[in-house]
């Protein structure tokens, strides 16, 4: 099955367009981008779930949140990697491991490996 394909940009999740076509995936970058980053950063409601009346079911991202503002530490760098593995639990993928790392300054480096093949990799602005 195809999804949009969504990639962290400064401003954070965007579409990614091509010669006038929106890009499109069979991966899951789109569905790790959104549990990650896919709303709520500010506390308000996530539009994709506007008409979802189970207000336990809605999209309440660990990562997004934690990572604003966070002072770049080893004990803050196992922190975010416990909320990208929380955020990331509901896609049910076994074998994800996550890895985060500096990436200079007020810059943080996430990896989402399944197995020993990279799934996806950003950088992140923390300040």
């Amino acid at each position: 099955m195809s999804d949009v394909l969504l990639q962290l940009t400064a401003d954070g999740p965007a579409i990614q367009v091509k010669d006038g076509y929106v890009t499109q995936t069979e991966g899951f970058e789109t569905a790790v981008v959104l549990s990650l980053f896919g709303g709520n950063i500010d506390g308000s409601d996530w539009w994709g779930d506007l008409d979802n009346p189970r207000t336990t079911e809605h999209n309440r991202s660990i990562t997004g949140p934690l990572i604003q503002g966070l002072p770049l530490t080893p004990e803050n760098l196992r922190r975010v990697e416990d909320a990208v593995r929380t955020d990331l639990a509901p896609l049910g993928a076994p074998d994800l491991s996550v890895s985060a790392t500096f990436g200079g300054v007020n810059k943080l480096n996430i990896a989402v490996f399944t197995g020993a093949r990279v799934l996806l990799s950003f950088e992140v602005p923390t300040a």
